[in-house]
């Protein structure tokens, strides 16, 4: 995966990596274009060329035409967007963590 220059993008070592799995996913299901949800932002990304293209602004309104997928990037913590770390569910809360498995 890489970012097209001029993309306005910049992403550090574990996003590029998460961009990338995000990406395979993508491909995987026969995508040719996508917005890639990472930390906050929606990156546009070509399939074909594995390459972040640019963003997308969502809270404008604006249609984002010609995009056939969209996939979010999890965080390290997160699984498919699922918590899987005890602490970002508030270790501090015994019951809740012995209702969830987690404790």
């Amino acid at each position: 995966v890489r970012v097209a220059s001029g993309s306005g993008v910049e992403l550090s070592s574990d996003q590029l990596e998460r961009v990338g799995e995000a990406a395979a996913r993508l491909e995987s299901r026969g995508a040719s274009r996508g917005v890639i949800l990472i930390d906050g932002q929606a990156l546009e990304y070509d399939v074909l060329t594995r390459t972040v293209t640019g963003t997308v602004d969502l809270d404008s309104g604006a249609v984002a035409s010609q995009i056939d997928a969209v996939v979010r990037a999890p965080a390290a913590d997160e699984d498919e967007g699922v918590l899987k770390s005890a602490g970002a569910l508030g270790a501090g809360n015994r019951s809740l963590l012995e209702a969830l498995g987690r404790d």
